[in-house]
């Protein structure tokens, strides 16, 4: 992705490595998860009921694009154990990232990123 307008409507992973000895076949892997889905399920039901509960009350002062996702989640923050204003702090520092790299990525960005360094 290297589309400015794109990449302010995802969020960005950065996920480990599993490391070689802790890796699994798929086989065993979809053993593991049929054994874990009850518990996964209600848990996501726990942070929808919660999420639901909140929703009416939740108003963000400034709503950035994708303004539903970020009302929904922020409702969801308590049923995600995370603090008031987690999510927001979070998806701000993942947009500015994602900015950053479509920066990175484009010619006339870092040239006038050199150029900035340079003249100040």
């Amino acid at each position: 992705m290297t589309r400015s307008d794109l990449m302010d409507r995802a969020i960005i992973l950065n996920l480990p490595v599993i490391p070689e000895e802790a890796r699994r076949s798929e086989a065993r892997f979809w053993e593991d998860f049929g054994e874990a889905s009850p518990r996964i399920l209600g848990a996501i039901l726990d942070i929808v009921s919660g999420g639901l509960q909140r929703l009416p009350d939740v108003d963000l002062p400034r709503k950035p694009r994708m303004a539903d996702f970020a009302i929904w989640v922020t409702a969801c923050e308590p049923s995600l154990g995370l603090e008031d204003g987690a999510f927001m702090e979070a998806y701000r520092l993942n947009r500015d990232e994602v900015h950053q790299m479509a920066l990175a990525s484009s010619p006339v960005g870092q040239a006038v990123q050199e150029l900035v360094a340079q003249r100040g």
